[in-house]
């Protein structure tokens, strides 16, 4: 589901990763109308058509998975592209009210635990955010049990 709001903001791509067992491998849609932040190498491409992205191409040969996919699609809309496509941006945590960011730095957390354990390349970068989203947890959690 997509929020209105952010169909308008010409900022903001949306993209969607689908997995077909049918195909044998995930593809990624371009679902904004954003092509122009989208970098030059995929001017062409239709709109109803999968991107072609070297990790989707590479997932039964050579073993990709979604967060390859991931660090791909990042890199193609930021430019310059991130040292850490996964770093967390904090203030987001902050804004939100304290019940729904315990479940939702919960959540962030298996994810970079995940990265951290399954990703040589990227542990480094999210070990520091997993400090930083379990020190909020763990304060998130004294002030949610005080009644």
């Amino acid at each position: 589901m997509t929020n209105t709001n952010d169909e308008q903001d010409d900022s903001k791509v949306s993209f969607l990763i689908a997995g077909y067992a049918r195909y044998g491998q995930p593809f990624v849609w371009l679902r904004s109308d954003q092509r122009k932040l989208v970098k030059q190498q995929h001017e062409q491409m239709e709109p109803d058509m999968p991107l072609k992205l070297v990790s989707t191409n590479n997932w039964a040969s050579q073993g990709s998975r979604l967060i390859d996919i991931i660090s791909e699609i990042l890199s193609l809309v930021l430019l310059p592209a991130p040292f850490n496509p996964f770093a967390v941006n904090h203030a987001l945590f902050s804004s939100l009210p304290v019940e729904e960011s315990l479940v939702c730095t919960a959540a962030m957390l298996d994810f970079l635990s995940g990265i951290f354990l399954l990703d040589p390349v990227y542990s480094d970068h999210v070990l520091e955010d997993i400090k930083l989203l379990q020190q909020r947890q763990f304060k998130e959690l004294a002030i949610a049990a005080v009644p």
